[in-house]
């Protein structure tokens, strides 16, 4: 399996990773597989960035755009989320409609306070 189409794409999917993961605060979740409802909802909200292919997962997809990045490590019976913004205002935003998806209003946690305490309002103001 091929991870990235060309060296500038494997590059290019590599700095995004680290901008994605190094932006705070970081959501993550470890979720059920993927599915379509979620899928559909990111390419209909999000613009795709580069995909790879066969690690960790057999297939990565990135999304940004709205000041946020959205990375899924996609693989049979498991799903990775790791989503992060440019500064809390769209993070609490998209959160909001991520809760809406399958499985993600509980599986979706913060390593730091301020991605917590950034994740317990969207989920008060979502019931």
């Amino acid at each position: 399996m091929v991870y990235a189409t060309s060296v500038a794409d494997f590059i290019a999917a590599r700095r995004w990773d680290h901008r994605c993961l190094n932006t705070g605060p970081v959501l993550q979740a470890q979720a059920a597989e993927l599915d379509q409802a979620s899928l559909g909802y990111l390419q209909a909200e999000l613009t795709p960035a580069v995909p790879t292919a066969g690690w960790p997962g057999s297939r990565q997809y990135r999304f940004e755009g709205r000041g946020v990045q959205v990375m899924l490590w996609s693989q049979v019976g498991q799903c990775d989320w790791w989503v992060s913004a440019s500064s809390d205002a769209p993070l609490r935003q998209f959160t909001a409609g991520l809760l809406d998806l399958p499985g993600l209003d509980q599986a979706l946690w913060s390593n730091d306070e301020e991605g917590e305490r950034l994740l317990s309002e969207a989920r008060r103001l979502s019931r």
